[in-house]
């Protein structure tokens, strides 16, 4: 057997150091606000706030009536005129390109202006928004059965809107403005017609959805005591005051 000719020392060859472990970039958030002003003229709904909103998450805003909830679900999905400092949205500048913002983004309720006809059957508000959204509707009951499994609803067809409890018509609307795949969903008035329970129940499954579909999604509410450990929250300030830095 021949034996390997030991090297000397000045011909050791030294290891090369462990390469360095490439560095992680933080995920771009879905939803910035940056100093953001809402109002027409000098009248002013909110001011200065700043926040935001990671991709497939729940945000809750939060704040008692008239504090501006409505007015900021509207900027988010490019729906509100009168925005002065920043909101982006995906990317997009939801003043600017709001047009292009609303292709990406969908509305479940929004104070008096997006919500269900009362006296429409579960078929009919299916059938209306398919076609609304102009999905065919066999794609959108097909949806609409895997949407209702993760939210726990279990209604019948013929059902009216008028006879659903606050969970079931929350719960509705919501699989309803997701037929059509969206970036961004928002649900205005969580707590509306809703137990304590229920508000837990609702927000608690609106975590898990958001994180299965890929969907960010915003609610309001006026509850803080409803609002999941998970979700993003967005305080809002009393009637007179403004904030300058971020919820969370």
């Amino acid at each position: 057997m021949t034996e390997a000719t030991p090297q000397h020392p000045d011909e050791l060859v030294e290891a090369a150091p462990p390469a360095a472990e490439p560095t992680r970039q933080q995920p771009t958030p879905m939803i910035i606000a940056e100093g953001l002003d809402l109002g027409t003229g000098e009248l002013r709904v909110l001011a200065g706030l700043d926040f935001e909103v990671g991709a497939d998450r729940l945000a809750v805003i939060i704040g008692p009536a008239g504090t501006g909830k409505s007015a900021l679900l509207a900027a988010i999905v490019g729906r509100f005129t009168g925005v002065r400092g920043r909101i982006e949205v995906a990317g997009l500048d939801a003043d600017r390109q709001s047009r292009q913002l609303r292709k990406i983004t969908t509305v479940a309720r929004l104070g008096s202006f997006v919500d269900l006809e009362p006296k429409h059957s579960i078929t009919d508000a299916l059938a209306e928004r398919a076609a609304i959204e102009g999905i065919r509707l066999r794609q959108a009951e097909r949806v609409y059965d895997e949407l209702a499994d993760l939210l726990d609803l279990d209604l019948d067809p013929g059902q009216l809107i008028d006879d659903l409890d606050g969970y079931q018509r929350a719960a509705l609307t919501v699989i309803l403005a997701m037929l059509r795949p969206s970036s961004v969903l928002v649900l205005d008035d969580a707590h509306r017609d809703l137990t304590i329970d229920d508000q837990h129940r609702l927000l608690g499954r609106l975590v898990d959805l958001a994180g299965r579909t890929a969907t960010t999604i915003v609610v309001s509410t006026v509850e803080p005591t409803t609002i999941p450990y998970e979700a993003v929250r967005i305080d809002l300030p009393e009637l007179g005051k403004t904030r300058t830095h971020p919820s969370r």
